[in-house]
């Protein structure tokens, strides 16, 4: 048996699992390479994700170490890269302090912090007590040096030890990220009161599907959560799930919020939670699409690139757009760089494809054409692009 490969599901531990697609072999999205990087040979994993048939919960098939996805490099994302994220991080400040009643005497944790923008917000409204923890070393020291309490460690029972009395766990786009998810919930039951509570925040494995959001499947996103699956995975620990909406943020998300109860309570209590499976049918509609999409923009591309006249540049480093590339074989002979507003990204370069990343006004100085890798940024990105003389080219799944 290979130990680099899931045989069950990461939630309900059934066995029963069926490949939803199959990408090739990609580096980790995450990883943007500095120059002196270049010199050496990056490690491909196959990208395949499988489909719980007892759950629906969705998960990569391939075992990648946290350790390389986070803690041994530098790590370049930061939640504060868009006026996007800025506000919904603030709106979901908001909606913590007024859901689990915080206040100056409460104490927050954030695992998978980054450099703090949401529990910096609820600090600045709640006045309370919070903590972040986050395994990546420059981004935990750059939300220390914006005064932000941060612990360089992944969120585990060792990181947490010395604290108890918490009210809230909360974390945006982290459970997702978590070789092991039950974890959130093992750990919080030593720190936790007993009316504590548990908000997170996932991408929704269902809209992924059902609106062809293949570029959100990477090694860094292990898991990919349905709101029935969220709810067994925190009934296991005592947790029910009270409240789980669909939010706008990153093509759709889950807000799901747990009340601490005790004991295992799959059995105790049914889980009244109305979710109907995915039907096969839009389970091979996406993989169609998916495939569709990689002709049709491959060809687009290779046509405006065979001209020798025209420059194509790409706006929005982002990590999603690591997974386009890499699915589409694209290099620096086609694409001549990338374009960003994070310093952190800037004369870096995109894992595996390695195309140069610029600041986002040199690309929008130079280029003839751009096509627009972060789609949830689309609105915000093409308002740019309309000062210049500049075609954007309008090709999605």
């Amino acid at each position: 048996m290979d130990r680099n490969i899931r045989y069950t599901c990461n939630v309900c531990e059934s066995n029963d699992l069926r490949e939803i697609i199959d990408l090739g072999e990609h580096p980790n999205a995450d990883n943007f390479l500095k120059k002196e990087d270049l010199s050496k040979k990056e490690v491909f994993y196959p990208l395949i994700v499988d489909r719980c048939n007892k759950c629906g919960h969705m998960q990569n098939r391939i075992k990648v170490k946290s350790e390389d996805r986070y803690s041994k490099i530098e790590y370049s994302y930061t939640s504060d890269n868009s006026a996007v994220s800025q506000n919904h991080f603030k709106e979901l400040a908001e909606y913590a302090i007024k859901e689990c009643f915080l206040t100056k005497e409460s104490f927050v944790i954030e695992p998978g912090s980054n450099i703090g923008t949401l529990i910096e917000s609820i600090k600045e409204i709640s006045k309370c007590k919070v903590l972040g923890i986050d395994p990546s070393p420059n981004v935990s020291n750059l939300a220390n040096k914006r005064g932000i309490n941060t612990k360089c460690s992944f969120f585990n029972q060792k990181s947490i030890n010395e604290f108890k009395n918490v009210d809230l766990i909360i974390g945006c786009n982290v459970l997702n990220h978590m070789d092991n998810p039950n974890e959130i919930f093992s750990v919080s039951n030593h720190c936790l009161k007993k009316d504590g509570s548990i908000i997170v925040e996932v991408p929704c494995g269902d809209e992924l599907i059902n609106n062809c959001y293949f570029d959100t499947i990477y090694h860094e996103h292990v898991n990919y959560f349905n709101k029935y699956s969220l709810a067994i995975l925190g009934a296991k620990w005592g947790y029910e799930l009270i409240k789980v909406t669909l939010v706008d943020y990153m093509g759709g998300s889950l807000r799901a919020v747990f009340k601490k109860k005790g004991g295992n309570i799959v059995h105790k209590k049914k889980l009244n939670i109305n979710y109907n499976f995915l039907k096969e049918e839009k389970i091979n509609a996406f993989r169609t699409r998916t495939f569709y999409f990689k002709e049709k923009l491959s060809k687009e591309l290779y046509s405006i690139n065979s001209t020798g006249k025209s420059k194509i540049f790409c706006l929005g480093a982002a990590t999603k757009g690591n997974t386009l590339l890499n699915y589409l074989n694209l290099n620096s002979q086609i694409i001549e760089g990338i374009g960003d507003t994070m310093p952190l990204k800037h004369n870096k370069y995109t894992p595996g494809s390695r195309i140069r990343i610029f600041d986002e006004n040199y690309v929008l100085k130079n280029a003839t054409h751009i096509y627009i890798l972060p789609w949830n940024l689309i609105d915000l990105i093409s308002s740019k692009i309309k000062k210049y003389n500049i075609e954007i080219i309008n090709i999605s799944p």
